[in-house]
């Protein structure tokens, strides 16, 4: 597992996000597919670790979240990467 700070914003109340740390999540990807047995994924944690921030982060790396291997983990929960259909206007 990689774990960064800021490098996804899961709503309007994270923070800017880091270039530098997107960076390294482009680069986990490319890991995932290149070393799949080896690889945990991409863990991005918020500024702050409360104690409730910290067990979603155990939670997660026990595998507690089945096949999530791209996760944000924030006060209000942990956010997994999602495409969503946009409404036609």
């Amino acid at each position: 597992w990689w774990a960064t700070r800021a490098a996804v914003a899961t709503g309007p109340d994270d923070g800017p996000v880091s270039a530098a740390a997107s960076l390294l999540w482009g680069l986990g990807r490319v890991a995932a597919l290149e070393y799949p047995r080896r690889w945990g994924g991409l863990v991005d944690l918020p500024d702050t670790l409360d104690d409730a921030t910290a067990a979603r982060l155990c939670r997660t790396l026990a595998g507690g979240l089945g096949d999530e291997d791209q996760v944000a983990v924030r006060a209000s929960g942990c956010h997994g990467r999602r495409l969503g259909r946009a409404p036609l206007g």
